[in-house]
């Protein structure tokens, strides 16, 4: 009788303070963003949780993880704790490890440079370092890029990481992705190798401001490699520029144009040494399946689009009336 009397007892307590770990909220009304540290027990945790008033009772966390059978499955890592949650649905959070996810987007057309300026405001990366990975010869080459750099492979897009996710892996996850979605096309290029895609293409994202038209701009460019005749693209001439100012430049000048620089297209054949931004899928698959043209020149219009021309005097008339150099 007495045994059955002190089960009876201790079901009682597990039960009211499970009824309290269900239906004890916490004090405050705010989200809030914590780190759990690797190699923590659930007790140093519930001390943790308590003084941030996540939780309202260390003892009643303990006992829900220990009845539960999580209080050496509780995962360290940075975690969204949502207001109104009570004990057990925290519990059940950190033994999931569903840590939070940082949320990073990659516009089109970004250099290597500006991507790393962007993760470090989302995610506070070391950008000098992120930097330094790009140019780092072997580690392209162990992400099977073509290139002694990465620059142009750095895919644009959204991508999701947890907090502790190092620069190398963020570089992994984005050449990876620029393979996922640009693999098939660059099996098919025509009798071009893939970094010669991937430099006229990035060349073509910077010159088209309207998708419609990077097709024509890549048949005009595609047509003046083959007459041999230097690229002009304005584009080059200002990715040699940032490299060297601290201050962006968006604006070129006469002078601008004999900057010597194996990226400047206006005093060099052929393409350039390498990319000069991240190219979208667009843009590659411009470069693939271009428009023949007539046109062999383009002048902005300064809202995006271009007008085209097809000889030299027509393109100087298009210069002096868009006010180009």
């Amino acid at each position: 009788m007495k045994k059955k009397t002190v089960v009876l007892l201790i079901a009682a307590a597990g039960i009211i303070v499970i009824h309290f770990a269900f239906f004890t909220f916490r004090p405050y009304s705010e989200a809030k963003t914590l780190e759990i540290p690797s190699g923590w027990s659930a007790r140093r945790i519930a001390q943790m949780l308590r003084e941030q008033k996540i939780i309202d009772s260390k003892f009643y966390f303990e006992f829900v993880s220990f009845v539960s059978g999580t209080s050496s499955r509780l995962k360290a890592g940075v975690y969204d704790f949502l207001p109104g949650r009570n004990i057990w649905q925290v519990v059940l959070l950190l033994r999931s490890g569903r840590v939070k996810l940082f949320h990073l987007t990659v516009p089109d057309g970004l250099t290597a440079a500006e991507t790393a300026g962007v993760i470090q405001k989302v995610y506070a990366a070391d950008r000098e370092k992120f930097i330094k990975l790009i140019s780092d010869a072997q580690f392209a080459k162990t992400l099977n890029v073509p290139a002694d750099s990465l620059e142009g492979y750095l895919y644009p897009d959204t991508y999701y990481f947890p907090a502790g996710t190092t620069e190398e892996k963020i570089i992994e996850m984005m050449v990876k992705r620029f393979f996922e979605v640009n693999g098939p096309l660059l099996r098919n290029s025509k009798g071009r190798s893939g970094q010669q895609v991937v430099i006229l293409a990035s060349i073509i994202e910077k010159e088209a401001g309207d998708a419609k038209e990077k097709r024509i701009i890549s048949g005009i460019f595609q047509k003046r490699l083959k007459k041999d005749m230097k690229l002009g693209s304005c584009a080059t001439v200002l990715y040699t520029l940032n490299q060297k100012s601290p201050v962006r430049i968006t604006q070129l000048y006469y002078k601008n144009l004999s900057v010597k620089s194996p990226y400047n297209t206006y005093i060099h054949h052929g393409l350039p040494p390498g990319p000069i931004c991240s190219p979208g899928r667009d843009s590659i698959d411009a470069v693939i399946n271009q428009v023949d043209t007539r046109y062999l020149y383009f002048v902005s219009r300064h809202d995006g689009t271009h007008e085209f021309t097809a000889t030299l005097e027509e393109h100087l008339k298009a210069k002096e009336k868009w006010g180009q150099p």
